[in-house]
Protein backbone atom coordinates (compact mmCIF):
# COMPACT_ATOMS: atom_id res chain seq x y z
CA UNK A 1 0.00 0.00 0.00
CA UNK A 2 1.45 3.36 -1.29
CA UNK A 3 1.71 5.41 1.63
CA UNK A 4 0.31 9.20 1.63
CA UNK A 5 2.65 12.01 3.41
CA UNK A 6 0.96 15.10 4.22
CA UNK A 7 2.94 18.65 3.72
CA UNK A 8 4.00 20.01 6.74
CA UNK A 9 0.71 22.78 6.48
CA UNK A 10 -1.79 20.29 5.95
CA UNK A 11 -0.44 17.77 8.59
CA UNK A 12 -1.12 21.07 11.15
CA UNK A 13 -4.90 21.82 9.70
CA UNK A 14 -5.90 18.15 10.28
CA UNK A 15 -4.34 18.15 14.03
CA UNK A 16 -6.18 21.13 14.37
CA UNK A 17 -9.44 19.92 12.76
CA UNK A 18 -8.70 16.78 15.54
CA UNK A 19 -8.45 19.35 18.13
CA UNK A 20 -11.34 20.91 17.88
CA UNK A 21 -13.32 17.89 17.06
CA UNK A 22 -12.34 16.38 20.76
CA UNK A 23 -13.49 20.06 21.81
CA UNK A 24 -16.57 19.36 21.03
CA UNK A 25 -17.72 15.93 22.12
CA UNK A 26 -16.33 17.38 25.15
CA UNK A 27 -18.56 19.83 25.17
CA UNK A 28 -21.72 17.60 24.25
CA UNK A 29 -20.94 15.46 27.41
CA UNK A 30 -20.45 17.80 29.53
CA UNK A 31 -24.10 19.03 28.54
CA UNK A 32 -25.33 15.42 28.49
CA UNK A 33 -23.78 15.17 32.29
CA UNK A 34 -25.12 18.18 33.22
CA UNK A 35 -28.99 17.60 31.74
CA UNK A 36 -28.46 13.88 33.91
CA UNK A 37 -27.87 15.83 37.30
CA UNK A 38 -30.26 18.29 36.33
CA UNK A 39 -32.76 15.56 36.45
CA UNK A 40 -31.76 14.00 39.23
CA UNK A 41 -32.49 17.54 40.83
CA UNK A 42 -35.46 18.11 39.61
CA UNK A 43 -36.99 18.07 43.10
CA UNK A 44 -40.02 15.27 41.66
CA UNK A 45 -40.11 12.00 42.75
CA UNK A 46 -39.38 9.29 40.46
CA UNK A 47 -39.47 5.64 41.14
CA UNK A 48 -37.18 4.71 38.45
CA UNK A 49 -34.16 7.35 40.14
CA UNK A 50 -34.69 5.40 43.57
CA UNK A 51 -34.73 1.99 42.05
CA UNK A 52 -31.55 2.98 40.05
CA UNK A 53 -29.87 3.73 43.14
CA UNK A 54 -30.74 0.94 45.07
CA UNK A 55 -30.01 -1.68 42.40
CA UNK A 56 -26.33 -0.25 42.45
CA UNK A 57 -26.10 0.66 46.31
CA UNK A 58 -25.44 4.42 45.64
CA UNK A 59 -29.11 5.91 46.20
CA UNK A 60 -27.65 8.51 47.93
CA UNK A 61 -25.82 10.11 45.07
CA UNK A 62 -28.26 8.80 41.98
CA UNK A 63 -31.57 9.71 43.78
CA UNK A 64 -30.69 12.05 46.72
CA UNK A 65 -34.40 13.63 46.89
CA UNK A 66 -35.91 10.30 47.13
CA UNK A 67 -33.09 9.13 50.07
CA UNK A 68 -33.97 12.50 51.86
CA UNK A 69 -37.65 11.44 51.60
CA UNK A 70 -36.72 8.23 52.89
CA UNK A 71 -34.38 9.72 55.77
CA UNK A 72 -37.26 12.20 56.76
CA UNK A 73 -39.85 8.98 57.22
CA UNK A 74 -36.76 7.42 58.75
CA UNK A 75 -36.65 10.05 61.45
CA UNK A 76 -40.17 10.14 61.77
CA UNK A 77 -41.14 6.60 62.77
CA UNK A 78 -37.66 6.40 64.55
CA UNK A 79 -35.65 3.82 62.58
CA UNK A 80 -33.94 2.76 59.31
CA UNK A 81 -35.32 0.75 56.13
CA UNK A 82 -33.85 -2.49 56.04
CA UNK A 83 -30.08 -2.90 54.70
CA UNK A 84 -31.24 -2.21 50.64
CA UNK A 85 -34.42 -0.98 51.50
CA UNK A 86 -36.10 2.73 51.19
CA UNK A 87 -38.82 3.93 52.72
CA UNK A 88 -41.02 5.51 49.95
CA UNK A 89 -43.99 8.19 50.67
CA UNK A 90 -47.12 5.78 49.85
CA UNK A 91 -50.06 5.33 51.81
CA UNK A 92 -50.11 1.04 52.53
CA UNK A 93 -52.97 -0.65 50.56
CA UNK A 94 -52.23 -10.25 47.11
CA UNK A 95 -49.37 -11.18 45.79
CA UNK A 96 -48.77 -9.84 41.42
CA UNK A 97 -48.00 -13.53 40.75
CA UNK A 98 -45.60 -14.76 38.64
CA UNK A 99 -46.51 -12.26 35.59
CA UNK A 100 -43.72 -9.82 35.10
CA UNK A 101 -44.10 -5.80 33.97
CA UNK A 102 -42.71 -5.55 30.83
CA UNK A 103 -42.82 -3.02 27.45
CA UNK A 104 -43.17 -5.71 24.81
CA UNK A 105 -46.82 -7.29 26.30
CA UNK A 106 -49.27 -4.29 27.27
CA UNK A 107 -51.33 -6.00 30.15
CA UNK A 108 -48.02 -6.64 31.35
CA UNK A 109 -46.46 -3.08 31.77
CA UNK A 110 -46.94 -1.96 28.39
CA UNK A 111 -49.62 0.26 28.62
CA UNK A 112 -47.35 2.53 30.87
CA UNK A 113 -45.03 3.16 28.10
CA UNK A 114 -45.49 7.38 27.90
CA UNK A 115 -45.89 7.47 24.10
CA UNK A 116 -49.54 7.67 23.97
CA UNK A 117 -51.25 8.19 27.76
CA UNK A 118 -53.82 10.59 28.28
CA UNK A 119 -52.17 13.02 30.69
CA UNK A 120 -50.98 11.17 34.04
CA UNK A 121 -54.48 8.44 33.64
CA UNK A 122 -53.96 5.18 35.04
CA UNK A 123 -56.49 2.39 36.31
CA UNK A 124 -55.96 0.40 39.28
CA UNK A 125 -56.38 -2.68 39.39
CA UNK A 126 -59.98 -3.70 41.35
CA UNK A 127 -59.13 -4.41 44.82
CA UNK A 128 -61.36 -4.93 48.03
CA UNK A 129 -62.51 -2.23 49.13
CA UNK A 130 -60.89 -1.29 52.86
CA UNK A 131 -63.12 -1.12 55.86
CA UNK A 132 -59.81 -0.43 58.29
CA UNK A 133 -60.29 3.00 58.71
CA UNK A 134 -63.21 3.94 57.82
CA UNK A 135 -64.80 2.25 60.05
CA UNK A 136 -62.41 3.24 63.20
CA UNK A 137 -59.65 1.21 63.93
CA UNK A 138 -57.10 2.97 65.36
CA UNK A 139 -53.20 3.14 63.92
CA UNK A 140 -50.52 2.60 66.23
CA UNK A 141 -47.19 3.36 64.91
CA UNK A 142 -44.73 1.52 67.43
CA UNK A 143 -41.15 0.23 67.47
CA UNK A 144 -40.30 -2.25 69.71
CA UNK A 145 -42.51 -5.50 70.60
CA UNK A 146 -45.73 -3.93 72.17
CA UNK A 147 -47.72 -4.75 74.86
CA UNK A 148 -50.64 -2.89 75.37
CA UNK A 149 -52.56 -3.38 78.66
CA UNK A 150 -56.01 -3.71 79.14
CA UNK A 151 -58.38 -3.40 82.02
CA UNK A 152 -60.45 -6.69 82.54
CA UNK A 153 -62.33 -6.04 85.89
CA UNK A 154 -63.23 -2.54 86.97
CA UNK A 155 -63.62 -1.40 90.71
CA UNK A 156 -66.52 -1.94 92.63
CA UNK A 157 -69.32 0.92 93.69
CA UNK A 158 -71.59 0.71 96.61
CA UNK A 159 -74.42 3.18 98.12
CA UNK A 160 -73.77 4.29 101.71
CA UNK A 161 -75.69 3.92 104.08
CA UNK A 162 -74.79 7.20 105.96
CA UNK A 163 -71.80 9.36 106.75
CA UNK A 164 -70.11 6.82 109.08
CA UNK A 165 -70.14 4.03 106.39
CA UNK A 166 -67.02 2.84 104.93
CA UNK A 167 -66.46 2.32 101.60
CA UNK A 168 -64.83 -1.20 100.64
CA UNK A 169 -61.75 -1.45 98.92
CA UNK A 170 -61.63 -2.59 95.26
CA UNK A 171 -59.33 -2.56 92.44
CA UNK A 172 -58.81 -2.72 88.78
CA UNK A 173 -57.65 -5.57 87.29
CA UNK A 174 -55.42 -5.73 84.06
CA UNK A 175 -53.73 -8.21 81.14
CA UNK A 176 -51.56 -7.67 78.87
CA UNK A 177 -51.81 -7.68 74.84
CA UNK A 178 -49.13 -8.16 73.03
CA UNK A 179 -48.15 -7.41 69.87
CA UNK A 180 -44.83 -8.75 67.66
CA UNK A 181 -44.08 -7.27 63.81
CA UNK A 182 -45.87 -9.56 60.66
CA UNK A 183 -44.49 -8.28 57.91
CA UNK A 184 -46.62 -9.10 54.57
CA UNK A 185 -45.21 -8.99 51.36
CA UNK A 186 -45.44 -8.25 47.40
CA UNK A 187 -42.58 -8.81 44.67
CA UNK A 188 -42.98 -8.12 40.95
CA UNK A 189 -40.26 -7.87 38.17
CA UNK A 190 -40.06 -4.08 36.36
CA UNK A 191 -38.05 -4.31 33.03
CA UNK A 192 -35.86 -1.30 32.63
CA UNK A 193 -37.14 -0.15 29.40
CA UNK A 194 -40.10 0.74 31.24
CA UNK A 195 -39.16 2.55 34.31
CA UNK A 196 -37.10 5.03 31.85
CA UNK A 197 -39.83 5.21 29.18
CA UNK A 198 -42.50 5.48 31.61
CA UNK A 199 -44.09 8.85 33.50
CA UNK A 200 -43.52 9.43 37.28
CA UNK A 201 -47.15 9.06 37.33
CA UNK A 202 -46.82 5.86 35.94
CA UNK A 203 -43.86 4.62 38.80
CA UNK A 204 -45.58 6.11 41.32
CA UNK A 205 -48.63 3.95 40.13
CA UNK A 206 -46.24 0.91 40.67
CA UNK A 207 -45.52 2.00 44.05
CA UNK A 208 -49.24 2.53 44.70
CA UNK A 209 -50.50 -0.83 42.89
CA UNK A 210 -47.94 -2.52 45.41
CA UNK A 211 -48.86 -0.26 48.30
CA UNK A 212 -52.27 -1.28 47.65
CA UNK A 213 -51.72 -4.82 47.59
CA UNK A 214 -50.07 -5.07 50.68
CA UNK A 215 -52.84 -3.47 52.54
CA UNK A 216 -55.43 -5.23 50.85
CA UNK A 217 -54.04 -8.39 52.40
CA UNK A 218 -53.34 -6.65 55.66
CA UNK A 219 -57.11 -5.98 55.84
CA UNK A 220 -58.17 -9.33 55.23
CA UNK A 221 -55.91 -10.50 57.95
CA UNK A 222 -57.59 -7.94 60.68
CA UNK A 223 -60.87 -9.68 59.74
CA UNK A 224 -60.22 -13.24 59.46
CA UNK A 225 -56.22 -13.58 59.76
CA UNK A 226 -55.37 -17.00 61.37
CA UNK A 227 -52.54 -16.09 63.30
CA UNK A 228 -50.63 -19.00 61.92
CA UNK A 229 -48.01 -18.95 59.03
CA UNK A 230 -46.86 -15.16 59.82
CA UNK A 231 -50.92 -13.45 60.10
CA UNK A 232 -51.81 -12.02 62.32
CA UNK A 233 -55.06 -12.80 64.48
CA UNK A 234 -57.91 -11.34 63.13
CA UNK A 235 -61.00 -10.45 64.70
CA UNK A 236 -62.68 -13.93 63.57
CA UNK A 237 -60.53 -16.21 65.37
CA UNK A 238 -60.09 -14.01 68.87
CA UNK A 239 -61.57 -16.12 71.29
CA UNK A 240 -64.15 -14.91 73.13
CA UNK A 241 -66.54 -12.78 70.38
CA UNK A 242 -70.19 -13.51 70.25
CA UNK A 243 -71.88 -15.60 67.45
CA UNK A 244 -74.89 -15.79 66.07
CA UNK A 245 -76.36 -18.61 63.59
CA UNK A 246 -76.27 -17.38 59.72
CA UNK A 247 -78.61 -19.84 58.23
CA UNK A 248 -81.94 -17.88 57.20
CA UNK A 249 -80.54 -15.27 58.81
CA UNK A 250 -83.48 -12.52 60.35
CA UNK A 251 -84.12 -9.62 61.90
CA UNK A 252 -84.04 -11.19 65.66
CA UNK A 253 -80.88 -12.34 64.92
CA UNK A 254 -79.37 -9.15 63.73
CA UNK A 255 -80.95 -7.91 67.18
CA UNK A 256 -79.16 -10.41 68.84
CA UNK A 257 -75.80 -9.79 67.99
CA UNK A 258 -75.93 -6.12 68.68
CA UNK A 259 -77.74 -7.09 72.21
CA UNK A 260 -74.74 -9.44 72.78
CA UNK A 261 -71.71 -6.35 72.42
CA UNK A 262 -74.25 -3.90 74.70
CA UNK A 263 -74.86 -6.46 77.07
CA UNK A 264 -71.41 -7.40 77.61
CA UNK A 265 -70.72 -3.35 77.52
CA UNK A 266 -68.64 -4.08 74.56
CA UNK A 267 -69.66 -0.33 73.41
CA UNK A 268 -67.72 2.50 74.44
CA UNK A 269 -69.81 4.82 72.65
CA UNK A 270 -73.12 4.34 70.29
CA UNK A 271 -71.25 6.14 67.26
CA UNK A 272 -68.07 3.48 67.57
CA UNK A 273 -70.14 0.64 66.68
CA UNK A 274 -70.86 -0.43 62.70
CA UNK A 275 -70.77 -3.48 60.58
CA UNK A 276 -68.80 -5.26 58.31
CA UNK A 277 -70.42 -7.36 55.92
CA UNK A 278 -69.51 -9.54 52.84
CA UNK A 279 -71.13 -8.67 49.56
CA UNK A 280 -72.94 -11.88 48.48
CA UNK A 281 -74.23 -11.49 52.29
CA UNK A 282 -74.79 -7.99 51.64
CA UNK A 283 -77.03 -8.76 48.71
CA UNK A 284 -79.21 -11.31 50.80
CA UNK A 285 -79.76 -8.59 53.76
CA UNK A 286 -80.45 -5.89 51.67
CA UNK A 287 -83.43 -8.05 50.05
CA UNK A 288 -84.68 -9.13 53.28
CA UNK A 289 -87.53 -7.31 55.23
CA UNK A 290 -87.32 -6.75 58.73
CA UNK A 291 -90.87 -7.68 58.98
CA UNK A 292 -93.51 -7.41 56.10
CA UNK A 293 -94.02 -4.27 54.70
CA UNK A 294 -91.31 -2.50 57.32
CA UNK A 295 -87.91 -2.28 55.17
CA UNK A 296 -85.00 -4.33 54.57
CA UNK A 297 -82.81 -5.65 57.26
CA UNK A 298 -79.66 -3.77 55.47
CA UNK A 299 -80.71 -0.49 53.77
CA UNK A 300 -79.27 3.34 53.35
CA UNK A 301 -75.54 2.37 54.34
CA UNK A 302 -77.57 0.83 57.41
CA UNK A 303 -78.36 -2.03 59.78
CA UNK A 304 -80.23 -1.26 62.99
CA UNK A 305 -79.34 2.41 62.78
CA UNK A 306 -75.04 1.54 62.16
CA UNK A 307 -73.50 2.23 59.97
CA UNK A 308 -73.00 -1.12 57.52
CA UNK A 309 -69.88 -1.29 54.81
CA UNK A 310 -69.43 -3.67 51.94
CA UNK A 311 -66.02 -5.29 51.58
CA UNK A 312 -64.57 -8.99 50.10
CA UNK A 313 -62.06 -8.79 52.91
CA UNK A 314 -64.76 -9.76 55.19
CA UNK A 315 -65.64 -14.35 54.42
CA UNK A 316 -67.88 -15.49 52.35
CA UNK A 317 -71.21 -15.52 54.60
CA UNK A 318 -70.31 -13.97 57.28
CA UNK A 319 -71.61 -10.31 58.84
CA UNK A 320 -69.39 -8.57 61.81
CA UNK A 321 -70.73 -6.22 64.12
CA UNK A 322 -68.61 -4.23 66.76
CA UNK A 323 -66.90 -1.50 68.17
CA UNK A 324 -64.02 -1.21 65.95
CA UNK A 325 -62.28 1.38 68.38
CA UNK A 326 -61.28 -1.28 70.17
CA UNK A 327 -59.26 -2.67 67.56
CA UNK A 328 -55.39 -1.48 67.27
CA UNK A 329 -53.84 -1.75 64.52
CA UNK A 330 -50.03 -1.40 64.70
CA UNK A 331 -47.40 -0.44 62.32
CA UNK A 332 -43.85 -0.80 62.52
CA UNK A 333 -42.40 1.77 60.36
CA UNK A 334 -43.95 2.40 56.86
CA UNK A 335 -43.94 0.13 53.54
CA UNK A 336 -40.34 -0.42 52.44
CA UNK A 337 -39.55 -1.19 49.12
CA UNK A 338 -35.90 -2.94 47.80
CA UNK A 339 -34.58 -3.29 44.38
CA UNK A 340 -32.54 -6.40 43.22
CA UNK A 341 -30.92 -5.89 40.11
CA UNK A 342 -29.90 -9.53 39.53
CA UNK A 343 -32.99 -11.56 40.85
CA UNK A 344 -33.36 -14.76 42.46
CA UNK A 345 -30.99 -17.00 41.52
CA UNK A 346 -29.47 -14.53 39.62
CA UNK A 347 -32.39 -15.14 36.79
CA UNK A 348 -32.35 -11.25 36.35
CA UNK A 349 -28.81 -10.56 35.44
CA UNK A 350 -29.59 -11.75 31.41
CA UNK A 351 -32.83 -9.29 31.47
CA UNK A 352 -33.41 -5.94 31.21
CA UNK A 353 -35.43 -6.61 34.56
CA UNK A 354 -35.45 -4.92 38.24
CA UNK A 355 -36.67 -7.19 40.92
CA UNK A 356 -39.05 -4.83 43.20
CA UNK A 357 -40.31 -5.79 46.61
CA UNK A 358 -42.43 -4.07 49.03
CA UNK A 359 -42.91 -5.07 52.81
CA UNK A 360 -44.98 -3.58 55.44
CA UNK A 361 -44.61 -5.38 58.99
CA UNK A 362 -47.84 -4.75 61.30
CA UNK A 363 -50.17 -6.10 64.01
CA UNK A 364 -53.47 -6.80 64.90
CA UNK A 365 -54.59 -6.07 68.92
CA UNK A 366 -58.14 -6.73 69.48
CA UNK A 367 -58.48 -5.17 73.41
CA UNK A 368 -61.97 -6.79 74.35
CA UNK A 369 -63.23 -10.08 72.48
CA UNK A 370 -66.48 -9.10 73.76
CA UNK A 371 -67.13 -5.93 71.54
CA UNK A 372 -67.62 -8.25 68.53
CA UNK A 373 -70.15 -10.39 67.13
CA UNK A 374 -70.02 -12.76 64.47
CA UNK A 375 -73.01 -13.94 61.95
CA UNK A 376 -71.41 -17.25 59.79
CA UNK A 377 -72.69 -18.96 57.21
CA UNK A 378 -75.71 -16.52 55.90
CA UNK A 379 -78.52 -17.67 53.97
Amino acid sequence: MRRIELDPTMAKIAELHHQLYLREMHRINDQMDKLVIDKRRDGAYDLGRLLDGLADHAVARVAPGEWSASQSISERVGREPHPGYAFVPVSPGALYGQRDLNVAVASAGGFLVATDNPGDLFVAALRNASVMERLGVARLPTAGDAVVPRATGSVSTQWLINELSSITESAHVFAAAAATPKSVAAYCEVSGTLLKQTTRAGQNFILGEMARAVAETYDGALINGSGASGQPTGILNTPGIGSEAGASIAWSGILNMIATVETAKGLVTPEAGGWAVNPASAKILRGRERATGSGFIMDAGEIADYRALSTGSVPAGTAIFGDWSRVFSLEWGVLEVGADPYGVNSTLFTKNLVGVRAIWSCDVLLLSPVSFSAATSIT
